[in-house]
């Protein structure tokens, strides 16, 4: 019924909190941690999410686990380790069409670090090829909708309109149109300590970011619509 997946909504967007703190700490520190997990509380997207009966808490917290999985199979290496981080990306791409975002962002990462890429190839492998019923899934369903973004649903073909479209998605995560140039600039300085001091672990917020930014570009720049989320 409703109530409970309003329910199961909100379980997940709490579980999510720790898997943010926790990503977060292994990313930078302890402080950034603090700091990234009371936004994320007082974020209304993540409210909304709570207590919306769809999938996109559940999403959260599955590609938050599987960025978590990532960075530890990524420093360690390890037969049990890579295994645990198929699993989580596994679910990521069962509960969302937008998990091969999240696959492609960790796939850049890899290749971007040059670490541990031969033990990386056969469980990225895996999970191509264990996920291939949702990658068939997906395309029926993208076959069978003309979503799109923008007034009116109108389709966006300039950049500059993707661009527009993409400040006003991250005015909506942050603290409103108004205040985003002060966002992105602290942003922008936080993301510059983080690479002088920590590059290795820099280069995934680099790959979580611009993957999916990209994508969504090329997608619009093409022929077909993409699902805006």
């Amino acid at each position: 019924g409703l109530v409970g997946l309003r329910l199961l909504s909100a379980i997940f967007a709490v579980a999510s909190l720790p898997l943010i703190a926790a990503l977060t700490r292994r990313l930078v520190n302890e402080r950034a941690a603090l700091v990234a997990t009371a936004l994320a509380v007082s974020s209304w997207v993540l409210i909304y999410h709570a207590v919306y009966a769809r999938m996109y808490s559940l999403f959260l917290f599955t590609s938050a686990l599987s960025y978590l999985a990532l960075l530890h199979a990524h420093r360690d290496g390890g037969l049990r380790r890579w295994s645990l981080w198929v699993i989580a990306t596994l679910l990521v791409v069962a509960t969302h069409p937008y998990g091969a975002l999240v696959l492609g962002s960790q796939v850049v990462y890899v290749l971007m670090t040059r670490r541990r890429v031969r033990e990386a190839l056969p469980a990225f492998a895996t999970v191509v090829v264990l996920g291939l019923p949702f990658w068939i899934i997906d395309r029926v369903l993208a076959s069978r909708f003309d979503v799109s973004v923008g007034g009116g649903g109108a389709r966006l073909g300039r950049p500059d309109r993707v661009l527009g479209y993409l400040a006003e998605t991250a005015g909506d995560f942050s603290a409103g149109p108004v205040v985003l140039p002060a966002v992105l600039f602290f942003f922008a300085v936080g993301a510059w300590a983080a690479w002088r001091q920590r590059r290795t672990e820099a280069l995934l917020v680099v790959a979580a970011v611009g993957t999916p930014a990209v994508a969504f570009l090329l997608a619009r720049l093409g022929a077909g619509a993409s699902p805006e989320t």
